[in-house]
């Protein structure tokens, strides 16, 4: 133990928060052990076998007697918010003594008295620098690393303290200074307190990572109790995510994506890459292997993602070096050659080559003897890809040759054609080239034998083509009848050729063939032109004479019509008539026809000669140019319900009648005349058809409706509770629409229209671009936007889905069918009955849409002060909890049950239920102290005992004191005081036991015993005896010391050092004061009985006289060798010796230092020199002298 002082401290608590996802995955609780089973050092033994011994390392310089680290139950590990106590089972790392120290005799024999530690005396004896190191930690897989454990500390701050330490597998690093716990109300005992930090981000995935605690005692004799304690330290990780994929990957190739390690309570799952453009198939969320596919050369970071219900920042990323898969190109991809030759293949696209050959280089020469396929594999590092050529092997040339005509007239033209080869040459004789193409054209005058040379590839022939020569041919000619009346017709034939060409062709039926008929109306010579196919022609004539006839004259009522239209032929000049012509299927014989565009001719006869005959042609007149104006070319809609456009006029000129196709009254004015209106819905053409007597025409006109422009409205799916309200707000105006929207009115701008199903008004302004609906029933609302032509948009439908506000109860559990909600609070016992209860929320609702779920979430109001605790065990969002009391107060509890739908905002219910904590603790781990914590007492003074039991476990308590030689022996207060006389045996057993009323027989009473817990000692009779005197005051003479001797206790501090030339706290001390002083001691028997006193040392002020002698011989014979100031009364001078050339030979301010006769070293010689003395007495007094001073040698 050490001396207590009185000392204040700042209390710091730091806490760091930790992920709902944590892991724990390394725990040290430093085991159970024996009661009160002391003096094991840390380094001896394994307190946890699975994760190893911990080690104490030499941090600094440690005294003999420096504090130890143990690993025991002297310091019990109790639970956060408990003070600190001893003798129990649950084993700590702490500081205690070792029993050499000082303070060990009286205060802690054994040496660990848990963390109890001697601060020393000042006397190099128990000086500490150790650091307790945990066994290595493998966080191999783990990140976000936080160390928590349970401390409490106090000590001496900058002096006396703690200091948490972190391994890295290289170097061990400080961080920071523990802080001192709350101790007020654990006197002498400290606080037990939690202890949270995150690890640096070295640790993560670290192998060799280490935890330290660090102690520091600079054995100055103050401090204060608890030195150090530490329990439960536990590493955990939030989320460890552990990924594997292929750290190198090849573009447009598929590499797997894992999720090796999970993480508790993620059920949902994302890939991603940066930068963006990796594919992963399946990408759902809660695919754990993916198929990745790169389209892009370069680094990606891949980043997969873990959530639950509601996100939390969990990740892992792995980095994928992608290369190019090459793209291999082969040229030629095909070729052939001949059998024997060779053929050259290029490959491209990579850096490497390996064909299946064996060649490595891009290009290779092959000579196959059959057809072969030859594959090259191209690499750009470890990418690859394949491609494939063909050489094709052809034994012999298969060609053939010929000509257009066997034979041809001299100088005719004759075509030759080659195939079946790749390149060509045509030779004429003797060595003329005429082609080197395939064909060849020539004009041979005599019979020719032509010659073409082929090649392919390697392969090469020849082959000639014949050509002879025709004669010209003779044509004769006959007519059926040399001579023919007008509109008569006579036969012509030609023989003597094969192909016959008969001109002028205006009164022939045919101008070609051997046989043709003429009716000519006048005298005509005929020519016929006759060819026997082979370049060889011939001609020969014949004229056809006129009989005489009747004067016939036709008259046209229109000399042109168009298709459709007729013109009224009449004749005059015969009898009668008959007509023929291009209209005219069968003869008409009458004076006067309607015909159309083309020939007729009207045969007269007047009974005797020939027949007249005239011909009148009707000529075919062109289709009328109707034109069509329109006021817009384009329009757009003006109405969806219903549905047609902005007006466009339209108006056709160049007829006299006019007709409109596409005739729809509904988007039309009217079908007839030159000028409509048109309304399309969607884009169309008009045909107009303008006519006149003689013709008509047509124009078309498009009117283009430009599609009408888009918009959306969010939400897209609007879902509300009945009685709630939504706003319903316009975005994403498609680009075709002309902004800005015009103000709102009914036609124009925006437009909102009610349902019939949704009582108006359930729309707070339908005239706007955001509205708030609040409908009764789920409704469908019609929604459109006119810009600022009055264009409208494509309607929008909008359906607001309309709920039932959640109907939610609580059930809470039935015992003999009937309801409770009274839960036990056991605090740390386990297996007491009744701990949990479990609280059930049901949603009542019926026939809600599918994919309508309820959700609820629970909070507990244990969560507010005095508990802080959280109390519900299950998870929050499920609608059955359990849940259990952590804390005794409050008595009544109140749960809250949110209820909703899933993502459906504004449909929520809140329930509550009351729940009744109930204490059914036993009485567990009795503690007490003094309320003056102290090794001993005096005889005859009274100590008050501390019961610190939870004194609310179980409910009321009793207790039962038992003092043997104590006054009272016995006492059943919560907090007794006692007294005690001086035994024979000084020191005294304390026994108490405690009761509760708690149903558990083995819980209900407890009794703690305390052996030898109160020492009394006497109080002192210090005294002080001054050698050979037996009075309180003692004389001496100025200059002179005295002994000064204290008896009658143990142990001693003297209250000033003032000349003292002890320690102060020697019993036995020697001063030499200078002026009257009153030395005090104080002496202990232990550290709360002592006594004291004092002693007045008189000092006779007798200083004699102050002078420097005027000579002295440094010859060391041991007289007069150095030069003193004499005098005993001086407290500070200066004092100098200078030669007789004024230079400064010796000085001081030391009277205890004189000069030796030398100057640097070397030997003054005798002669005289001068001094000159400066300084002040102890009274104050200032003082100068100078004088002369001879050497003698």
């Amino acid at each position: 133990m050490k001396r207590i002082l009185h000392s204040c401290f700042l209390f710091f608590a730091l806490f760091i928060s930790g992920s709902a996802f944590s892991q724990a995955f390394w725990t040290e609780t430093f085991g159970a052990g024996p009661p009160c089973g002391s003096g094991t050092p840390a380094n001896v033994g394994v307190p946890t076998p699975t994760n190893g011994a911990w080690t104490i390392a030499i941090t600094g310089p440690n005294d003999p007697d420096a504090n130890q680290w143990y690993i025991s139950a002297e310091e019990n590990g109790n639970a956060v918010g408990a003070c600190g106590s001893g003798c129990g089972n649950n084993r700590t790392l702490h500081i205690g003594n070792v029993s050499t120290s000082p303070s060990a005799p009286f205060a802690c024999p054994a040496g660990d008295c848990g963390a109890a530690y001697d601060a020393g005396f000042g006397l190099g004896d128990v000086a500490t620098d150790k650091r307790a190191e945990s066994p290595t930690i493998n966080c191999t897989g783990k990140v976000n690393i936080t160390l928590t454990f349970k401390y409490l500390t106090e000590g001496d701050p900058g002096n006396d303290f703690a200091e948490l330490f972190y391994f890295d597998g290289a170097v061990w690093n400080n961080l920071g200074v523990m802080a001192i716990t709350n101790n007020a109300l654990c006197i002498g005992q400290g606080l037990w307190t939690a202890f949270s930090v995150a690890l640096p981000a070295s640790a993560n995935n670290n192998p060799a990572v280490k935890v330290g605690f660090h102690w520091i005692n600079n054995d100055d004799a103050t401090g204060t109790d608890p030195s150090i304690a530490v329990d439960d330290v536990v590493l955990s990780t939030s989320a460890a995510l552990t990924i594997t994929t292929a750290i190198t990957a090849c573009t447009n190739q598929t590499v797997t994506g894992t999720i090796t390690s999970t993480v508790a309570g993620a059920t949902s799952y994302s890939w991603a890459s940066v930068p963006a453009g990796a594919v992963f198939n399946p990408n759902n969320t809660t695919a754990t292997n993916v198929a990745i596919t790169y389209p892009s050369p370069g680094t990606y970071s891949i980043i997969v993602g873990a959530f639950n219900p509601l996100p939390f920042a969990v990740s892992n990323t792995i980095v994928v070096n992608v290369t190019a898969t090459p793209t291999i190109n082969v040229a030629p991809a095909s070729q052939t050659i001949c059998t024997g030759a060779t053929a050259t293949i290029t490959a491209n696209g990579a850096t490497t080559y390996t064909w299946n050959t064996a060649a490595t280089t891009s290009v290779i020469n092959v000579s196959p003897a059959a057809n072969t396929n030859y594959t090259v594999v191209g690499s750009n590092g470890s990418c690859t890809a394949a491609a494939v050529a063909t050489v094709v092997v052809a034994n012999s040339l298969a060609i053939s040759a010929g000509a257009s005509s066997p034979s041809v007239c001299p100088g005719s033209a004759v075509t030759l054609t080659a195939s079946g080869a790749a390149t060509y040459t045509w030779v004429a004789p003797p060595s003329t080239t005429i082609s080197t193409t395939s064909t060849a054209l020539a004009n041979p005058t005599v019979a020719t034998t032509y010659t073409v040379f082929v090649t392919s590839g390697t392969c090469n022939g020849n082959l000639t083509v014949q050509v002879g020569m025709s004669s010209g041919l003779t044509l004769t000619v006959a007519a059926s009848s040399a001579t023919v009346c007008p509109g008569q017709t006579t036969t012509l034939t030609a023989t003597g050729a094969l192909n016959y060409t008969w001109s002028p062709g205006s009164s022939l039926s045919t101008t070609s063939g051997s046989v043709t008929n003429a009716s000519p109306n006048t005298q005509t010579t005929y020519t016929v032109l006759g060819d026997n196919g082979a370049g060889c022609t011939g001609t020969a004539n014949i004229t056809i004479n006129m009989g005489a006839g009747a004067s016939i004259g036709v008259s046209a009522t229109a000399s042109a019509v168009c298709t459709g239209f007729t013109s009224t032929l009449t004749a005059i000049g015969a009898t009668s008539y008959t007509w023929t012509g291009t209209t005219l299927t069968t003869s008409i014989v009458q004076p006067s026809i309607s015909v159309g565009p083309g020939t007729y001719t009207v045969l007269g006869s007047t009974g005797a000669g020939c027949n007249s005959f005239s011909v009148i042609t009707i000529n075919l007149a062109p289709p009328l140019n109707v034109q069509v104006t329109q006021s817009s070319f384009t329009t757009c809609m003006a109405s969806n319900y219903p549905q047609f456009s902005k007006p466009v006029t339209l108006n056709a000129t160049g007829a006299s009648q006019y007709n409109w196709s596409q005739c729809n009254p509904t988007y039309m004015t009217i079908c007839i005349g030159p000028t409509i209106t048109v309304r399309p819905p969607t884009s169309t053409c008009y045909t107009v058809t303008g006519s006149t007597s003689v013709c008509s025409g047509s124009a078309v006109v498009c009117v283009t409706v430009i599609p009408q422009f888009t918009m959306a409205v969010t939400p897209t799916q609007p879902i509300i509770c009945l009685g709630d309200s939504i706003i319903l707000k316009t975005t994403s105006i498609g680009t075709l629409a002309v902004l800005p929207i015009p103000s709102a009115t009914n036609a124009n701008g925006y437009v909102w229209t009610e349902p019939a199903n949704a009582p108006p008004p359930s729309l707070d302004n339908p005239l706007s671009g955001t509205v708030t609906a609040y409908p009764l029933n789920t409704c469908t609302y019609t929604f459109e936007i006119y810009d600022a032509r009055a264009c409208v948009s494509l309607p929008r439908l909008i359906t607001v889905t309309v709920l039932p506000k959640p109907l939610t109860s609580i059930a809470i559990p039935t015992i003999n069918n009937v309801a409770t909600n009274t839960v036990c609070f056991v605090g740390l016992s386990p297996g007491a009955p009744d701990n949990t209860i479990t609280l059930t929320g049901n949603n009542n609702n019926v026939g809600l849409p599918f994919g309508v779920v309820p959700t609820y979430t629970w909070s507990s109001g244990y969560l507010q002060p005095p508990c802080n605790s959280q109390s519900i065990l299950t998870p929050q969002n499920s609608n059955s909890v359990i849940v259990n009391a952590p804390c005794r107060l409050p008595s009544l509890v109140t749960y809250t049950l949110l209820s909703g739908y899933n993502g459906i905002p504004g449909c929520r219910r809140i329930d509550t239920v009351t729940i009744r904590g109930i204490d059914c603790r036993p009485v567990r781990n009795i503690q007490f102290q003094t309320a003056t914590v102290n090794d001993t007492i005096c005889s005859r003074t009274c100590v008050t005992f501390i019961n610190q039991t939870d004194t609310m476990a179980g409910g009321p308590q009793t207790y039962t004191w038992t003092f043997p030689g104590g006054s009272p022996s016995t006492s059943t207060l919560t907090n007794p005081t006692v007294c005690y006389n001086l035994p024979s045996n000084p020191s005294f057993n304390v026994v108490l036991t405690v009761a509760n009323p708690y149903p558990i027989p083995t819980g209900s009473q407890l009794t703690a015993y305390r052996n030898k817990y109160i020492t009394v000692v006497d109080i002192p009779n210090v005294t002080i005896i001054p050698p050979g005197q037996y009075i309180s005051d003692t004389t001496i003479r100025f200059g002179q010391c005295v002994v000064l001797k204290a008896t009658g206790a143990k142990r001693y501090e003297w209250n000033s050092s003032y000349q003292l030339s002890n320690s102060l706290t020697s019993p036995n001390v020697t001063v030499c004061p200078q002026h009257n002083y009153l030395y005090y001691v104080k002496g202990w028997n232990s550290s709360q009985c002592a006594s004291a006193d004092s002693i007045n040392v008189i000092v006779v002020e007798d200083c004699g006289e102050m002078f420097v002698p005027n000579a002295f011989s440094p010859n060391n014979d041991g007289a007069n060798d150095v030069l003193y100031v004499r005098g005993q009364c001086l407290e500070t001078l200066t004092f100098m010796v200078f030669n007789r050339w004024g230079q400064k030979v010796f000085e001081t301010t030391d009277k205890n230092i004189g000069w030796d006769g030398t100057f640097k070293g070397d030997i003054m010689n005798t002669g005289v020199f001068v001094y000159r003395l400066e300084g002040k007495d102890y009274a104050g007094k200032g003082y100068s002298m100078k004088g002369n001073v001879t050497l003698i040698r």
